[in-house]
């Protein structure tokens, strides 16, 4: 492994950075907001999976706003009621004229007044005139009722509803109805009726603030009378595709062919149309894809980039990012563009040239621009992983407390464990996020489990490896000699990608960073700088010391082992240990091979000279565990201190190569678990 334009950053730490950036985004230009209204039918359209920018109440009434009958039947006062009761209580019959007998069960007459349907005007003053609370009155006439459906409007003052099926309506024809007295005696006030405010209490919460306006949201709002509704603004974003081997889809079928010549090397632009429209399923941005821009027209592209830079608020590019010749695409954004780079590589499977840089503009703007590489598995892996987060924030990034608490609570994938169904060859160099298939079985004991099929050959090329894709399984780094191959019947975690399968069958809609299994796994990024001495130079014990290296370290599922230099101590010992130590690294291991006593003395001195910090009590240890398996360390000083760089601070670790297993033994824990509590 050679040093590298950029160092490879694991993918939790990207994460982060990218989040960071969004989240200083929004700290220092405020959250752009807009109002929609809930009247029209496409305005509602446009609401629904909005982010609210505020939170919303139900008026002073409530909802409903008037008492409003449940039951299609007749409408009673049960302080007349009463009043029937009572002297049937007292004297066991009534008037003659106001009872009958059908069946030996007593019955009371009500005189119908109106007929009130829903939707129309009650009137409540001939009713209440019609109405005699007078009892000597009442032994006169009928008490009056009036006929009321469902919905509509209970006049006052009645006060109960007695449900049409249980009334008799043979006389109805002489507006006369019959309830048996059983039916009244169980009539109570708001008897089958909703009260003012019983379906949402007056000034109750309908939306709150941040919260994704669903279908439900937009009723509510409906019924409590809001006509508009302030939500934060969906970010834009621009899609550019570049290559000169690109072209549209709907020209000429090219498909790598060419009538006259042959192949020609053409190929269609699957990029910029899957990532436009995978954005648009987000709903959380605005995406625009741009088209394509050729490699060979650096003039044109960087138009292109320039403004699209300053006309959106995300710039997607997907290609042009790597080591060739014809990556043009960071030389253009940071040396003609002054754009800043945040990280250059990833230490990930597929996706590995990802750049993150931003763009500060004028008016406290800043444009967060995703370099994306060609391939299109990559894109989109990277593209879900990195900017769905990121646009979610964005959407979502209210709330006190600075740039990190936004970040902790920023929310990105849901994770499941799942269990391997296939054997999987791990990769040597890198992590793989690998595309899976996801089942769920639940057992006599309603206990759910998932199992995964891998998606067959993860090509970053092969589009077709996406198809049926659920997730992604998170699988280590290889290591020969330890572990090369994921098994069947292993478990491994997975970031799930689908919102419906998240959201509708696991009931996950996301977890926050802070509480993350992906995020919290961040392993320490080692550097290994390989000194030998001149009569060293060729041999072949230097290629196993990043294997004994890892191998001590656990077996390599928890290090990344980020750069690897090999160099004689005396001749490129200064600039090759400073240019690694500009690289974003937890720990270096300095090891010498088979280095004469003057040669380790040089060392020795020169990492003392360099750390900021350095601990004689560690290096004082790191000896006796040499000494245990290689006494001739003994003649060898070893060194532990830290050295500042543009993130923080790094562990250096000088040892011999003879005593490195007993070293590492003694290191682990440090390395391990708690790096960054002792580093200054």
């Amino acid at each position: 492994m050679s040093l590298d334009h950029h160092p490879m950053v694991p993918v939790p730490r990207a994460l982060r950075t990218a989040l960071s950036e969004t989240a200083a985004m929004i700290h220092e230009s405020g959250v752009q907001t807009e109002l929609l209204s809930t009247v029209d039918e496409e305005s509602q359209e446009m609401l629904l999976g909005r982010v609210s920018a505020e939170t919303v109440r139900a008026p002073d009434s409530g909802y409903p706003p008037y008492r409003a009958s449940i039951m299609d039947g007749y409408a009673l006062n049960s302080q007349i009621l009463c009043s029937i009761i009572r002297p049937q209580r007292r004297q066991g019959t009534l008037e003659e004229e106001e009872e009958e007998t059908h069946d030996d069960v007593q019955v009371q007459q009500f005189h119908v007044l109106d007929r009130i349907y829903a939707g129309s005007i009650a009137q409540d003053d001939l009713l209440s005139k019609s109405l005699d609370f007078d009892v000597i009155d009442y032994a006169r006439s009928l008490p009056k009722t009036v006929y009321i459906t469902t919905g509509a409007v209970v006049p006052s003052p009645y006060d109960a509803i007695i449900p049409v099926e249980d009334v008799d309506e043979s006389h109805l024809d002489n507006h006369v109805v019959s309830i048996s007295l059983s039916v009244l005696k169980e009539a109570v006030p708001n008897l089958w009726i909703r009260p003012i405010g019983c379906d949402i209490k007056p000034k109750a919460v309908i939306l709150k603030k941040q919260e994704r306006i669903e279908p439900v949201h937009l009723g509510l709002l409906i019924q409590c009378g809001v006509h508009q509704v302030r939500v934060t603004c969906l970010p834009k974003v621009a899609i550019v595709s570049t290559g000169t081997e690109l072209y549209t889809h709907g020209e000429k079928n090219r498909l790598g062919y060419d009538d006259d010549n042959g192949t020609n090397g053409m190929i269609p632009d699957a990029n910029g149309p899957v990532l436009c429209s995978l954005l648009a399923t987000y709903n959380n941005c605005q995406p625009t894809y741009l088209g394509i821009r050729k490699d060979n027209d650096e003039q044109g592209l960087m138009t292109l980039l320039k403004e699209s830079i300053k006309t959106y608020d995300v710039v997607i590019t997907s290609g042009g990012i790597s080591m060739g010749e014809m990556d043009v695409v960071e030389k253009i954004l940071v040396g003609k563009l002054g754009c800043s780079v945040h990280f250059g590589r990833l230490n990930m499977k597929p996706g590995k040239p990802t750049t993150l840089l931003t763009k500060s503009l004028p008016g406290s703007r800043k444009c967060l621009i995703f370099a994306m590489p060609g391939n299109p598995v990559s894109a989109i892996v990277c593209t879900e992983l990195l900017v769905r987060p990121c646009l979610d924030l964005i959407c979502e990034g209210f709330g006190g407390g600075g740039v990190l608490q936004m970040v902790e609570c920023a929310r990105i994938h849901p994770e499941v464990k799942a269990t391997l169904r296939n054997d999987v060859m791990l990769d040597a160099s890198r992590p793989e996020y690998h595309r899976v298939t996801l089942e769920y079985k639940i057992n006599e004991r309603g206990d759910l489990s998932v199992n995964a099929h891998s998606t067959g050959v993860q090509r970053s090329s092969r589009l077709q490896s996406m198809c049926d894709s659920d997730g992604l399984m998170l699988l280590p780094q290889g290591v020969k000699g330890v572990k090369v191959k994921a098994q069947c019947g292993e478990m491994y975690p997975v970031l799930l990608t689908k919102r419906l399968l998240s959201t509708n069958i696991l009931g996950l809609s996301g977890v926050q960073v802070k509480d993350s299994i992906h995020l919290g796994q961040c392993p320490p990024n080692i550097g290994l700088l390989q000194l030998y001495g001149k009569m060293t130079i060729g041999s072949s014990e230097l290629d196993q010391i990043d294997h004994r290296l890892i191998q001590a370290l656990i077996g390599g599922n928890d290090v990344v082992l980020l750069l690897e230099s090999k160099t004689s101590p005396v001749d490129n010992l200064c600039s090759v240990f400073q240019e690694m130590k500009h690289h974003l690294l937890d720990v270096i291991f300095v090891v010498g091979v088979d280095l004469t006593f003057v040669e380790n003395i040089t060392v020795a001195k020169y990492i003392k000279e360099i750390c900021c910090k350095r601990s004689e009590s560690f290096s004082s240890l790191l000896l006796q565990a040499s000494v245990v398996d290689a006494p001739l360390t003994a003649l060898s000083e070893p060194v532990v201190g830290w050295i500042k760089h543009s993130n923080g601070s790094c562990l250096v670790v000088s040892v011999a190569e003879d005593g490195l297993e007993g070293c590492l033994k003694f290191l682990r824990p440090i390395v391990m678990k708690d790096l960054r509590c002792t580093t200054p």
